[in-house]
């Protein structure tokens, strides 16, 4: 864990602070609703294909609200029997003054559809914005930034990195440099399921199909 604590001691150094908060979800009921309306839509066939397909193909048609409409059909599930195991991650753009959700959206979507009011999230602020306007606190140690995402395996890499834009498209970054005078100091860090997440992807796939095959 030593890059993750060199991570923490240097974002703090440069004036950076991460929250615990409990983000609200009642705006992501209406896209539960869409996406299955659309879901309805699609033929039978084409879902005992996406279930039956190797987990690592990605191009079949409509792949993106098969995996969706899977992946929140699934998590429901775990979380009516085992809760949520890890918390979403917010950012927030102060050139739009817009907070985002990534990774993170579906399970907020499955919270949403559960009718949670919150789900536990994480604010990683590169000082470009105060606390997050909903009930929230402060993250003080590297441990409790452990305990809290509930994982072990961590990405750390810098906001400007190619790899950035690839992975963190829905970060709107074109104000970006408005901050170059200090950007070099900030990195991303992304929490994750580490080797359990093909596990998770094959149950999604199965038990999210099963409704409409």
């Amino acid at each position: 864990m030593d890059h993750l604590e060199s991570w923490w001691g240097r974002h703090h150094r440069a004036g950076g602070t991460v929250w615990s908060v409990d983000y609200p979800v009642e705006k992501y009921k209406t896209d539960w609703l869409a996406l299955q309306d659309q879901a309805s839509t699609l033929d039978p066939q084409e879902w005992r294909a996406f279930s039956t397909a190797s987990i690592t193909n990605n191009k079949m048609p409509n792949r993106e609200l098969l995996e969706d409409t899977s992946k929140i059909h699934w998590l429901r599930k775990e979380f009516e029997t085992n809760g949520i195991t890890h918390p979403v991650q917010l950012m927030y753009e102060p050139w739009r003054n817009k907070w985002r959700v990534h990774p993170g959206s579906g399970r907020c979507i499955a919270a949403a559809s559960l009718d949670w009011p919150t789900i536990p999230a994480v604010y990683i602020n590169f000082r470009w914005s105060t606390e997050p306007p909903w009930h929230c606190k402060k993250i003080d140690t590297v441990q409790e930034f452990v305990t809290i995402t509930n994982s072990k395996e961590f990405d750390i890499y810098p906001v400007t990195a190619d790899v950035a834009v690839e992975r963190d498209a829905e970060w709107d970054r074109i104000g970006l440099d408005l901050y170059t005078n200090t950007n070099d100091a900030w990195q991303m860090c992304r929490w994750s399921e580490g080797h359990q997440f093909m596990s998770y992807k094959k149950a999604w796939r199965e038990f999210g199909s099963a409704k409409y095959t």
